[in-house]
C-alpha cells in the first residue's frame, strides 16, 4: 500500500509472510513513480529495499555522471560490522546496467560507528523533488543526466531515504556518505575506480583507532 501524506511517500508493506510492522519509508518527492524507480534500480544491483535490509544498515545508492553506478552499504549483524559494494556496468544516469561486481569485507565496529554517526544527520535533511531545482539565485536548473544519489538508513524498525539530484545542497548533503565512500575506496579499490576515481582515501576515516 502506498499513500501520500503531506508531500511524502509512505510505503507500508503488508502481505503473506511479511509483518505489518515493516518500517515506513520516507522518500524524497510525492510521486509513486519515484518509489517505483528506486525499487527497479535496486533490482539491478541485486540489493533489497532498505526496509528489508538488515538492521542496522546505512547505504548510498550512487549514480555518478559518466561512471558506473554502485550501492555501497555498511551493516551490523551478530556483533560484527561489514562493508559491501554492488557495482553495475551502467553509465551514469543514462542506464543502470547489469550487475558487474560485488565485494564484501568485515570492518571494525569503530569504523561502522563512524559511518552511523555521520548518517544520523539524514534525519535533518528535507525531501526534495527531482527537478527543476530552484537555486539561491532564484533560477531553476534542469539537469537531465547529472549525478544523483540516495542516502538510505534502516535503524531498528525505522527506514529513511533521501535523494538528491540537481540541488544547491547536492555536495553538502553527500558529505553524510563520505565515511562510507572513503572506506569503500580502501576496501574495494578496483570497483571504486570505476565508480569515482577522483575520490582519494582519507586516513583519519579509514584507520581503526580502537582497541578492539
Amino acid at each position: 500500500m502506498i499513500a501520500k501524506i503531506a508531500g511524502i511517500v509512505i510505503a507500508l508493506v503488508v502481505g503473506a509472510g511479511v509483518s505489518s510492522a515493516q518500517p515506513a519509508v520516507v522518500v524524497s518527492g510525492n510521486d509513486e513513480q519515484l518509489l517505483k524507480f528506486a525499487r527497479e534500480n535496486l533490482a539491478a544491483f541485486n540489493e533489497p529495499p532498505i526496509e528489508d535490509a538488515v538492521p542496522d544498515t546505512y547505504r548510498l545508492v550512487w549514480h555518478p555522471a559518466h561512471m558506473n553506478a554502485a550501492v555501497i552499504s555498511a551493516y551490523s549483524r551478530g556483533g560484527n560490522s561489514y562493508l559491501r559494494i554492488s557495482q553495475t556496468d551502467g553509465y551514469g544516469t543514462y542506464t543502470v546496467g547489469k550487475l558487474k561486481d560485488v565485494g564484501e569485507a568485515e570492518i571494525a565496529n569503530s569504523q561502522f560507528e563512524r559511518i552511523a554517526t555521520s548518517f544520523r544527520a539524514l534525519a535533518d535533511l528535507v525531501p526534495l523533488g527531482r527537478e527543476p531545482a530552484v537555486w539561491p539565485d532564484g533560477k531553476a536548473r534542469i539537469c537531465l543526466h547529472s549525478s544523483s544519489y540516495a542516502l538510505e538508513s534502516r535503524v531498528g524498525n525505522e527506514a529513511r531515504i533521501i535523494s538528491r539530484w540537481c540541488h544547491p545542497d547536492f555536495s553538502r548533503d553527500f558529505g553524510i556518505a563520505e565515511p562510507l565512500v572513503f572506506l569503500a575506496r580502501e576496501k574495494f579499490p578496483k570497483q571504486m575506480m570505476g565508480v569515482d576515481p577522483d575520490f582519494g582515501p582519507a586516513p583519519e576515516l579509514l584507520n581503526d583507532d580502537s582497541n578492539e
